[in-house]
C-alpha cells in the first residue's frame, strides 16, 4: 500500500525508476526451510537493501518480492550489479547459510502504462513470473511483460465466455496399440470454439488458479459422455476415452458421486471412461488418495500422464491402481536422439 501511495504522489510530477527483486521459488523454499529460516533471510535481505542503498525507498511487497523506488538519475545499473553479486554469497541466519537466487524486474515513469494501478499490478505479475521461472535468473523490464499480461487477460476472457456459454469444444486424440497399429482409445482434449484454438498450457494453469478447473472438467466429461452416447465408439475402435482429472477436483468430496451421475445421465458405462492424472499432481498425494479410492469403488479406472517429467515416484505409482502409464514426451525424444537402456527398461518394469 505504501509503495502504491508513493507512486501516486510521484506520478506526473517526478521521473522515477523501480528496481524489483524477487527471491526465486520463494514459496517452495519456504515450504522446505520453514518460516524459522526464511523469515530471518527476508529480514537480512531487507536490511542489506536499506543500508546499502540509502537514496532509494525500499519496500517489501509479498512472497519474497522487494521494490527499490527512487529518482531516475540514480545508478540503477550499478545497484542491479551489486545486488546480483551479493546473491552469489549465502545469507547467514542464526546457524544456517541460506543459498538464495534472485530475479529482477525494472520499470520507470516512461513505461507507457496508463495508470499507477497498472504499473503496480503489472510489476507484481512480472515479479511473480520471474520468481517462478526455471530459466537462469536475469533482468526483465515491464514493457516486455505487458504483452504477456494482456495475453493472459485475453485467455481468461475466452475461457470465461466458453464456460458460461457451454462452448468448450472437445477434441479426441487417438491412442494406438503399437503392436497392431490399430486404434484402441482416445484422450479428450479441451479447446475453445469458433476456430480459436487455445493451448492448454495457457488456459489450464489459469483455470486452476481461478478455480474454474472444476467447471471445465465437468463440461469436458459431459461432452465426452454425449459423444459416446451418440456414436458407436466400438465400431470406431475406441474402447475407452481418457478424461483429465485435476488435483483441485480432488478437493470435492462428492466427486465420485458427481462423476457417476454424469455417466448415468448419458447411459454410459464406467468402463468407457478412464480418469487421467498427471505425474505432477501426485505431489498432492493426500488430496487425491481418498478421492481415488472412492472413484475406484465406483468402477473408474485410471491413467498416469507425463511420467518422468520431474516428480517420478515408483512407490506412489505402485500404490495407485493405474491401468495405463504415459511416459513424458521429453523422455521419449531423448531416447530417439541418443538411444540408451533407460526408456526400454522403464517400459519393461511397468
Amino acid at each position: 500500500r505504501a509503495f502504491r501511495d508513493l507512486l501516486n504522489e510521484w506520478n506526473g510530477h517526478l521521473t522515477y525508476h523501480i528496481l524489483g527483486m524477487v527471491i526465486c521459488n520463494y514459496n517452495e523454499k519456504r515450504g522446505i526451510y520453514g518460516s524459522f529460516h526464511m523469515d530471518p533471510s527476508v529480514m537480512r535481505v531487507n536490511k542489506y537493501l536499506t543500508n546499502r542503498f540509502p537514496d532509494a525507498q525500499v519496500f517489501y511487497l509479498r512472497n519474497g518480492c522487494f521494490a527499490l523506488l527512487g529518482a531516475d538519475d540514480l545508478d540503477w545499473d550499478g545497484m542491479y550489479r551489486l545486488i546480483s553479486q551479493r546473491f552469489q554469497s549465502p545469507w547467514r541466519t542464526k546457524d544456517t547459510d541460506m543459498n538464495l537466487t534472485a530475479a529482477f524486474v525494472q520499470a520507470d515513469s516512461h513505461s507507457a502504462l496508463d495508470s499507477v494501478d497498472r504499473v503496480v499490478n503489472t510489476f507484481l505479475v512480472a515479479l511473480d513470473s520471474a520468481g517462478r521461472s526455471t530459466a537462469i535468473p536475469g533482468d526483465v523490464t515491464i514493457p516486455a511483460t505487458i504483452q504477456a499480461i494482456n495475453q493472459e487477460l485475453a485467455v481468461k476472457q475466452a475461457l470465461d465466455e466458453a464456460l458460461e456459454n457451454d462452448t468448450v469444444e472437445v477434441f479426441l486424440q487417438p491412442i494406438i496399440d503399437s503392436r497392431t497399429g490399430c486404434l484402441v482409445g482416445a484422450e479428450a482434449l479441451a479447446r475453445d470454439k469458433d476456430g480459436r484454438i487455445v493451448s492448454p498450457c495457457l488456459f489450464i494453469p489459469l483455470a486452476e488458479k481461478n478455480g474454474r478447473i472444476v467447471q471445465l472438467g465437468e463440461q469436458v466429461l459431459r461432452k465426452t459422455c454425449r459423444f459416446i452416447q451418440e456414436n458407436n465408439t466400438s465400431a470406431l475402435g475406441i474402447n475407452w476415452i481418457n478424461v483429465n482429472l485435476s488435483t483441485l477436483r480432488g478437493m470435492n468430496k462428492n466427486l465420485a458421486r458427481t462423476f457417476s451421475q454424469v455417466l448415468i445421465d448419458y447411459q454410459v458405462s464406467v468402463r468407457s471412461i478412464h480418469l487421467e492424472i498427471t505425474e505432477e499432481s501426485m505431489v498432492d498425494y493426500t488430496l487425491l488418495e481418498d478421492q481415488i479410492d472412492a472413484l475406484q469403488c465406483a468402477g473408474f479406472e485410471f491413467a498416469l500422464d507425463d511420467y518422468g517429467s520431474g516428480y517420478s515416484n515408483l512407490t506412489r505409482v505402485r500404490s495407485y491402481p493405474f491401468k495405463h502409464i504415459k511416459i513424458d514426451m521429453a523422455v521419449v525424444r531423448d531416447y530417439y536422439s541418443k538411444r540408451d537402456k533407460l526408456l526400454p527398461t522403464i517400459i519393461q518394469v511397468f
